[in-house]
């Protein structure tokens, strides 16, 4: 398996291997910038990339 150079040093990497799944899943929302902007922001311009990491988080937890 290849494995990014990224991901091997990566927070979602750590909280896996010590299986702590929800502090896992909250990784997912540290990625919701676009070009600069914070797209957690409802004025940003970005919103739809925020929605997205909220469904990813979401489907972590839920397995669905």
């Amino acid at each position: 398996m290849i494995i990014s150079n990224g991901y091997q040093g990566s927070s979602l990497r750590t909280k896996l291997i010590a299986r702590d799944l929800p502090q896992a899943c909250d990784v997912f929302l540290l990625y919701k910038f676009a070009g600069g902007k914070d797209c957690s922001r409802r004025d940003s311009g970005c919103w739809g990339v925020w929605n997205r990491r909220l469904a990813e988080r979401q489907m972590c937890l839920t397995g669905k």
